[in-house]
C-alpha cells in the first residue's frame, strides 16, 4: 500500500479503500486502522521537498520541489523544480534551467549542452522535508 490506500477492518472484514474513497464515516463503532508505515526512504528519481538551510527561522515554512539525480555518501544531487500558481491545488511545477546569462528559466534550452544547463544542488538528509511526492 502507498500513501494514498488505507485498510479498515469492520465485522471481521478488511476493506481497502483509497483516499478519493473517502466519504463521511457514520458508523457508531470505531474502525481499527492498520498501522501505517511512513516510507522516508529517498532514492534516485524520487521527488522530494527541501529546504536549502534548515536553521534560517525567517524561512522556515518555505520549502523548494526537486527531482533526487543522486545520492553519494549521504550526499543528495537535486534537481530544482519551480511554478508560478500561487495555490498548491493548482500548482504546475516545471524543472528549472540556467540560461547562458546566468538567469533561471523554466525553458528548456535550445542548445546541445542542455543537461549541463539544469539548475542542480546537493543537499544532506537534514535538508530533506519530504520525500516520495
Amino acid at each position: 500500500m502507498d500513501n494514498t490506500t488505507f485498510k479498515i477492518k469492520f465485522n471481521e472484514r478488511y476493506y481497502s479503500r483509497s483516499v478519493i474513497n473517502l466519504r463521511p464515516y457514520k458508523s457508531d463503532k470505531i474502525p481499527e486502522l492498520d498501522d501505517m508505515e511512513e516510507d522516508d526512504t529517498v532514492n534516485i528519481g524520487d521527488y522530494v521537498a527541501v529546504c536549502d538551510d534548515c536553521n534560517d527561522t525567517r524561512y522556515a515554512s518555505t520549502f523548494h520541489v526537486a527531482k533526487t539525480l543522486q545520492i553519494t555518501y549521504e550526499i543528495y544531487k537535486v534537481w530544482y523544480m519551480s511554478t508560478i500558481a500561487r495555490r498548491m491545488q493548482t500548482a504546475k511545477w516545471k524543472f528549472v534551467y540556467v540560461e547562458r546569462t546566468g538567469r533561471l528559466s523554466n525553458r528548456v534550452p535550445t542548445h546541445i549542452n542542455r543537461l549541463n544547463a539544469r539548475f542542480t544542488g546537493k543537499l544532506y538528509e537534514e535538508n530533506i522535508l519530504m520525500s516520495n511526492l
